[in-house]
């Protein structure tokens, strides 16, 4: 009897802890929320320009406007964040349900991906312009009092499809907002174009600390 009790003990205890490891990004797949234009999806606020529009959402292999053909890694819905030729960049933030600590290692883990076809209008000059070009992301943390820090940037494989990234994460002061954003590929701000990236199943975990 002392055997079993002790056995159940260790499971709950182990799996309490492999849960309390687990930082979860709430709607990580962007399936909550409709389809299409300027979309901003549940448990995320839009932080780009307030002059544009928010983020799209597209879904498996739907007809729109765009021309995105894609199906996503996970689920049926995804995200595209654009970078414009009048210096504006798309992206999303999320307040964490419990904030990132220093002194520790966290893994962060998500799926990027470029169309082949993305169609939009030139914010310059208003006129039909392609977005196909690849965009970058990157990552921001944000501490209670608003002071915003660069945690990575990722730049992605330049072909067509989705990738599986993963890059550790370690905060130098407690973190409370995660803030994704899309970036100029390996260019300064001032070498501006039109792009994007495409995000979905975010994932956000504990490694030590």
């Amino acid at each position: 009897m002392w055997v079993l009790w002790l056995l159940l003990l260790f499971q709950i205890t182990s799996s309490g802890n492999s849960e309390s490891s687990v930082f979860m990004i709430r709607n990580y797949s962007f399936e909550d929320g409709p389809v299409g234009c300027c979309q901003t999806p549940p448990e995320w606020v839009n932080c780009g320009a307030m002059e544009e529009t928010p983020p799209d959402i597209h879904c498996n292999q739907c007809k729109n406007a765009f021309g995105v053909q894609m199906k996503a890694p996970h689920g049926k819905q995804f995200l595209a964040l654009v970078v414009r030729s009048n210096g504006t960049k798309e992206c999303l933030q999320q307040e964490l349900s419990r904030p990132l600590l220093p002194d520790s290692i966290y893994r962060l883990q998500l799926f990027l991906g470029r169309s082949a076809v993305f169609n939009s209008m030139d914010r310059n000059t208003n006129e039909a312009a392609s977005y196909a070009s690849l965009a970058d992301l990157k990552i921001y943390g944000m501490t209670e009092s608003g002071f915003v820090k660069e945690l990575s940037v990722i730049r992605p494989f330049t072909g067509a499809d989705w990738t599986e990234y993963s890059v550790l994460i370690k905060p130098e002061k407690e973190i409370d907002v995660l803030i994704f954003e899309a970036g100029y590929l390996g260019r300064q701000d001032t070498e501006v174009y039109n792009g994007h990236i495409l995000l979905d199943y975010i994932r956000l975990e504990l490694v030590s600390g």
